[in-house]
Formats: structure tokens, sequence, C-alpha cells
């Protein structure tokens, strides 16, 4: 009866243990995320000082290529591809092989015209130029790790975008358990969502933020969402 009681208090403490680390390492993605995004704003909110407007986000366009609207009128945004990393490092474009590459990237990760707009529902970049003294805001502030290049192949929509693109990456995986709620496949890729078209949040600049899935002290599925509406 004893040897039961013991592994029963042991049980109960590693269980414990177990939530308190699963809080702690939460609260400390949370930390960096939330670092990220006040860098991310600084930046945005300096490309529309020099270029005059907020970086363009996706919207989603029918097969001929029309904007497409909610019954609102308001355009339909795809937060999750959106052009942020080139808007805001500013692109070089080769109109000789019609190509656009980000500021400092090599031309590995350069992409043609069709492979834009595949990505990201538009045929080109607001802040671009055919060279680099020629585009009006470029932010080099990026780690290797808040960017990642995601093959169209993976990417969980109709049709699929062309070739591979590179987008800001989240400081927090998104678990392999939760696969199914991520709308770039069945890989471990998150990325910051972005939407100046029609923010829900904040009407008069832009919505950014980041979504992020874990198990709660219940043990149930939750999504938190951090954004530049909800932290200070």
């Amino acid at each position: 009866m004893e040897m039961l009681v013991t592994i029963g208090v042991i049980a109960i403490l590693a269980a414990i243990s177990v939530g308190v680390i699963s809080l702690a390492k939460t609260t400390s993605t949370e930390k960096r995320i939330e670092g990220q995004l006040n860098k991310l704003i600084t930046a945005i909110e300096q490309y529309k000082s020099k270029v005059g407007f907020y970086p363009p986000d996706h919207q989603v366009r029918s097969g001929n290529g029309q904007v497409q609207f909610t019954p609102e009128g308001r355009p339909v945004v795809n937060p999750v591809l959106n052009p942020l990393y080139y808007e805001l490092r500013g692109v070089l474009v080769d109109l000789n092989t019609q190509s656009f590459v980000a500021a400092g990237d090599p031309m590995e990760y350069a992409l043609t015209t069709p492979q834009v707009v595949s990505w990201f529902g538009m045929d080109g970049f607001q802040n671009s130029a055919r060279d680099l003294a020629s585009i009006r805001s470029t932010f080099d502030g990026f780690k290797p790790s808040e960017i990642v290049t995601v093959d169209g192949s993976i990417v969980g929509q109709s049709p699929r975008p062309t070739g591979s693109a590179r987008l800001l990456s989240v400081p927090a995986s998104w678990p392999r358990k939760f696969q199914d709620t991520n709308p770039l496949g069945r890989t471990d890729v998150n990325v910051w969502r972005y939407n100046s078209s029609n923010p829900t949040n904040n009407p008069a600049s832009f919505d950014l933020w980041a979504e992020i899935p874990f198990i709660n002290e219940s043990g149930e599925y939750e999504l938190r969402v951090i954004g530049n509406w909800n932290v200070n």
C-alpha cells in the first residue's frame, strides 16, 4: 500500500513538473515572438515613412486575375503567403530575365514573374528597382533564423505556387501533432501573418501576427495569437 501511495505521489509531482516546464517554455517562446514582432513593426513603419504607404499584402485573385472581395466589399487576403520579406528588404529587378531577387539574396533565390504571381497574387513588388541605390527602403536586420525558404509543393492551397519563396519565420515551430491545421502543409514551418488591405484589429494601419498551437493545462489543443494589437 505504501508503495502504491509513493508511486501515486511521484506521478502527481511528475505531472506538475511537466506542466511547469511546458509553461516556462511557452512563456520564453512568447517573449522571443514579441521581440521579433516589435522589430517588424518598426521596419514596417520605416517602410511607410520612406515609400508612402504600408507594404502590400497578398490579395487573392480569381482565375481571370481579378481581385476577390468579401460580401462587405473588402479584398480577400491570404495573410500567410505575404511578400513582407521582399518588400521590407527591397527587391532588385532584372528586366532581361524578368526576375526578382531580394536585396542581399543570392540569385538562386530569384523569382520569375509567374512565380511572384503564384505566390503573392501580384506581378511584381512595390519596393523594387534595377539597382540597389534606387530602392526606396531596405531593411537588412533579419537573422537567418527569421527567414524560411518554402517550396510551393508543401503549400496547402490550390493551385499551389510554383518554385520556392522566402517568408518571415516565427521563432516557434508548428508542432507536428497539429499539422492538419497548418496552412503550409505537413511541416513544422510557421510564418508571420500580415494584412494591410482590410485589417480587422488595426483598421488605420495593418495587422501582423503569429499563431502558436500548444497543449493547455487541460490537455486540450489551443491556438495562441500574438499580434500588434494585443502586445505592448
